[in-house]
């Protein structure tokens, strides 16, 4: 956990952009919202976290 705490904002969005392609490939970009809204979330409440 503490590991994934220290990322930088860069590897947060890269990591969030290769969700979204991932999830293109697949052709689901319907169920995007739906699956990645909540991860939004945490990632921003994280972020928060740790710049706060």
């Amino acid at each position: 956990m503490k590991k994934f705490l220290v990322l930088r904002d860069r590897e947060l969005n890269a990591i969030s952009g290769g969700v979204f392609h991932a999830y293109s490939a697949r052709g689901v970009r319907n169920n995007y919202k739906s699956a990645v809204g909540p991860a939004d979330w945490v990632i921003s409440a994280i972020r928060g976290f740790i710049h706060g």
